[in-house]
């Protein structure tokens, strides 16, 4: 029995990666605009709310297509060569404990993206409340976190694809 999409594998294993790509470039800009010294103008914070908002949208068709593909790489990839006994021992285990932090940092990602926009729905209730310099510095660095997570996740991701990709799947 094959795999749940096997067909579609590799074309969202690349839509997977490309996302990545566009995940980075989304959160890493949102981060660096809030981080900035007149973050606070209303020109920086709607390209701020702009890139949050993307980002957010980027992190979950991104999540989605990793879903879409997983069951193949299970079955393909990681059963097949990272968890493969051999001589008593299992040699690449390294490989699927790396894939299993790339998973928990997607899924802390999208906790991230998902607190920097409801932080943005609120935005100007938190401004207006007593101490809007602590809203400020918590979303910069929710920012901050999101940007290095997104970061992580495909770093890893691209490494263990440069062990084993999907190759050739069976017809």
């Amino acid at each position: 029995m094959s795999p749940f999409l096997e067909s579609l594998a590799r074309p969202l294993l690349v839509f997977h990666g490309l996302l990545a790509g566009a995940t980075i470039g989304l959160l890493t800009h949102h981060m660096v605009w809030v981080w900035r010294r007149d973050a606070m103008l209303p020109i920086r914070r709607r390209q701020a709310r702009r890139f949050i908002r993307l980002g957010f949208i980027a992190t979950v068709l991104q999540l989605g297509t990793g879903l879409l593909v997983y069951p193949t790489y299970r079955i393909r990839v990681r059963l097949a060569h990272f968890d493969q006994l051999v001589q008593g021992h299992v040699p690449s285990a390294w490989l699927s404990q790396l894939f299993d932090l790339k998973e928990h940092s997607g899924a802390l990602l999208f906790a991230a993206t998902t607190a920097l926009l409801l932080g943005d729905l609120v935005q100007d209730e938190i401004q207006s409340h007593r101490f809007p310099a602590l809203g400020r510095t918590v979303h910069r660095l929710i920012a901050l976190v999101a940007a290095a997570l997104a970061w992580l996740a495909t770093v890893i991701g691209l490494w263990i694809s440069s062990y084993h990709g999907l190759g050739q799947l069976p017809p």
